[in-house]
């Protein structure tokens, strides 16, 4: 199914400020209508550099949620230039109801008139549905960290009378390996477990995955876990929980979990600094040293758009000088 995105472009008052060169189709939000969660609502939009003489860049691609992928083909266009505006929404990860997703491109105008001043703009892509999950993933992300190897269980269940076949598990990664158990029927519902297998021998660092499930259904030919895999040194710092889990109840506006670090090698901990990538998750932290760090990841729901989502945390610390941790969250809210 091909679902169309619109544009929006935010106006201007300044008399000299120049027409957007990338014009927007309309300036609407579309509304999807209903919409059976599993496979991802993905499209692009075309845009051309229609403007005056001058240079577009592309400065940031930004999603308003981590559900949100938003991509862009070309940065840099002159007159005639086209660039293509992608956004992908993983519905796995979104509770049932009406959502809104956006993504948003700016840009800077640089005219080719020497006594020109360049302009920003910004083009704004909305797309809205009511979900209704029949398909679902669990978990609907997976956050992995480890010094060894890790195996984890992703369970795809089906409600509808005639469920789906899921065919072929696979990823990118040569140090993933992926098995289809049998499905099962309890109470009408289908499930069908897939394990997962994190080798040994993974890269050490941080690196995001997907796993990607292939069915025999036509509606839904496929479903995207996403994965993000910490794989730390034998002898690095040693998170615990190793993954921050943070679950909210109903109504409450933030959530937080707890986690302990230590250091077998390296003796005494005093954290410096802690930093996430996104704008839902702050850390608190003890200043103080000793043998145990205590983190508090702590989750706000509105600037999560109350969604689940992973993120990752990176923390620095004073003792031993240097060192660095680099700790995986995610968060899920009550259906």
């Amino acid at each position: 199914m091909n679902f169309i995105l619109l544009a929006l472009v935010l106006g201007a008052t300044d008399p000299i400020r120049p027409t957007p060169p990338l014009a927007p189709i309309e300036s609407t939000l579309h509304d999807l209508g209903t919409v059976r969660s599993g496979p991802s609502l993905t499209e692009t939009l075309t845009l051309t550099h229609r403007g005056e003489p001058g240079t577009v860049t592309v400065t940031g691609v930004e999603a308003s949620c981590g559900c949100t992928a938003a991509t862009v083909t070309a940065r840099s266009l002159r007159p005639g230039d086209a660039t293509d505006f992608a956004i992908r929404v993983n519905t796995l990860t979104q509770p049932a109801g009406v959502h809104t997703w956006k993504a948003t491109l700016r840009y800077r105008f640089t005219p080719d008139d020497p006594k020109a001043k360049p302009h920003d703009f910004e083009v704004w892509l909305g797309v809205k549905a009511d979900l209704v999950r029949e398909v679902s993933v669990t978990p609907p992300m997976l956050a992995i960290s480890t010094a060894t190897e890790a195996r984890h269980t992703l369970t795809v269940t089906d409600i509808r009378a005639k469920p789906l076949t899921v065919r072929a598990a696979t990823t990118a990664s040569p140090h993933v390996t992926l098995s289809i158990r049998p499905a099962t029927t309890t109470g009408g519902v289908t499930a069908t477990a897939v394990e997962l297998y994190v080798t040994a021998d993974y890269p050490a660092g941080s690196a995001q995955e997907t796993v990607t499930l292939t069915t025999d259904d036509p509606a839904c030919p496929e479903l995207r876990v996403p994965v993000r895999i910490v794989k730390r040194d034998r002898d690095a710092l040693v998170p615990s929980p190793e993954v921050a889990t943070v679950r909210f109840s109903p109504g409450q506006d933030s959530a937080s979990t707890l986690v302990q670090v230590r250091s077998p090698a390296r003796g005494t901990l005093r954290i410096e600094a802690a930093e996430c990538d996104h704008p839902a998750v702050t850390v608190k932290f003890a200043a103080s040293s000793g043998v145990v760090g205590t983190l508090r990841v702590v989750v706000d729901r509105a600037k999560a758009d109350g969604r689940a989502g992973e993120a990752l945390v990176r923390v620095r610390f004073a003792e031993p000088a240097g060192a660095t941790l680099m700790l995986p969250v995610q968060w899920t809210f009550p259906e």
